[in-house]
């Protein structure tokens, strides 16, 4: 039987700011008193940008590199979100292997202090799958969940250890699924720097 828990949740997670269900309220304005620009009660601020650098297939005998860039955004309060979770952070960012594959995505994640400085940050994203000649994961449609311990280095700049898994979650038949390894390099986009919140 074939497990569409994951895909059904993540779509239910990520469709929830484009229904309109935060609570936003145009006209909305930055730190630095710039208009922000807002879709169906979505805040389009930036908070951060990372970069990343590692490697695909890091389980098995064939692993390629990878290079991802990603935006990130501040705490973005949804209607539905249990209160007692931390706010989550929306995402976007494209991911593309060394054989040709191009992984473009959106998500969420939440921050998690470990200690002042480290902080553990899980995600889920979903997003098309375009293999190109290279690793076919059995979907166009692929999901991706991701656990990274942050480190920050100072006020603006960060650096995270992350690993994560991709696959279709069973909605093909085929679903070999893989496993990435990166480290990546976030800068704020905000004048007071970063904050985890």
């Amino acid at each position: 039987m074939r497990t569409v828990g994951l895909p059904i949740l993540s779509l239910l997670l990520l469709a929830l700011p484009a229904a309109g269900l935060a609570q936003v309220e145009p006209p909305l304005r930055g730190a630095g008193g710039h208009r922000i620009h807002a879709l169906f009660g979505f805040a389009f601020d930036p908070d951060a940008v990372g970069l990343s650098l590692g490697g695909t297939d890091v389980l098995d005998d064939a692993a390629r590199g990878e290079a991802s860039w990603e935006i990130q955004f501040p705490s973005h309060r949804i209607a539905l979100w249990p209160k007692k979770w931390p706010e989550p952070h929306p995402l976007a960012g494209v991911l593309a292997t060394t054989d040709g594959s191009v992984y473009p995505y959106v998500g969420i994640s939440v921050r998690l202090p470990l200690t002042s400085r480290f902080w553990f940050t899980p995600s889920l994203s979903a997003g098309a799958y375009v293999h190109a000649g290279g690793f076919d994961l059995g979907a166009p449609i692929e999901f991706r969940s991701r656990a990274e311990v942050v480190y920050q280095l100072s006020v603006r700049n960060r650096i995270g250890l992350s690993f994560g898994h991709l696959s279709n979650s069973g909605i093909r038949r085929r679903n070999p699924g893989t496993e990435t390894l990166s480290l990546t390099f976030y800068s704020s986009l905000k004048n007071h720097g970063w904050t985890p919140d």
